[in-house]
């Protein structure tokens, strides 16, 4: 969950001295948190020219569902 996630969690129902720093120092070291924290990265911002004319550019994803790929394969 990361450590601002898992501090506010924490916050919920129970409150110590030195909360935020024991919670960052531990989720700073979990081998699990740190494996897992890498996968999630965000992606590159692509700026592009804005369409003079509706339907001048059109976007399609890429996804599953229910083992079928859509868009299908050619």
């Amino acid at each position: 969950m990361g450590v601002e996630k898992t501090t506010n969690r924490a916050r919920d129902c129970m409150y110590w001295p030195m909360m935020f720093k024991e919670i960052k120092d531990k989720v700073d070291s979990c081998s699990v948190c740190l494996c897992n924290s890498k996968s999630i990265q965000k992606e590159t911002l692509v700026n592009r020219d804005l369409p003079t004319k509706p339907w001048e550019i059109v976007a399609l994803d890429i996804f599953q569902l229910e083992k079928k790929r859509i868009p299908a394969d050619s």
